[in-house]
């Protein structure tokens, strides 16, 4: 009868939670939280996929197929800037730097989220941890002051692995156009990017 039958859908739909709530607490706790990212939105490819270039030539071999994104993801790399454009903008007055603190630190990983890690697989959480600690916090802070006062961006910081996802809903993913890249730098990194990026803004609306 109905009754029995919407018993059996609700014992049915448990055992189905039941079954993934296992699967992911098991996971979680073998800290491989990434294998779980199947079950999002899958995007399957057909394995026959040969992709092409702009020129419609296939890319037959893992090099070609690396250069062909390369020159669709980065075609501007090469390109010179006009760096003459600065000259019209008003020179204000030099004021002393003042070093990154631990508080300025601590309010500005606050509202970050946790991200993929980049090629040193030093997550946020990792980073955030850090900064509870007084000393880590301190060399921190004298990082990446030491970087603004000289001017200089470390190799480690500039440093990506580069992710390539195919659009959703393409009606063709033999063409290079069909993907998109995601470049995944060290946290450590992009925390040194936003303190800066916050005191531009902030000088911006002064």
């Amino acid at each position: 009868d109905d009754e029995s039958r919407r018993r059996f859908r609700k014992a049915c739909k448990k055992a189905q939670r039941d079954h993934y709530d296992e699967i992911i607490a098991e996971t979680v706790k073998k800290k491989r939280v990434w294998d779980l990212t199947s079950w999002v939105k899958p995007r399957p490819l057909s394995g026959g996929v040969a992709l092409r270039d702009s020129t419609g030539a296939n890319l037959d071999t893992a090099e070609r197929v690396r250069q062909g994104f390369s020159r669709q993801f980065f075609s501007a790399a090469d390109r010179p800037v006009d760096m003459t454009i600065f000259d019209e903008v008003p020179r204000l007055p030099t004021r002393e730097f003042v070093d990154v603190s631990r508080a300025e630190l601590a309010e500005t990983i606050a509202g970050v989220a946790n991200t993929a890690p980049g090629i040193d697989n030093v997550c946020w959480r990792h980073v955030k941890r850090a900064v509870q600690d007084e000393e880590a916090a301190t060399q921190l802070g004298r990082l990446y002051s030491a970087c603004a006062r000289q001017g200089y961006w470390p190799q480690e910081f500039k440093d990506s692995v580069t992710i390539i996802l195919a659009k959703p809903n393409k009606p063709d993913y033999s063409v290079l156009k069909a993907y998109r890249p995601i470049v995944l730098l060290a946290c450590l990194g992009k925390l040194g990017e936003k303190i800066y990026t916050r005191r531009f803004q902030y000088e911006a609306h002064m």
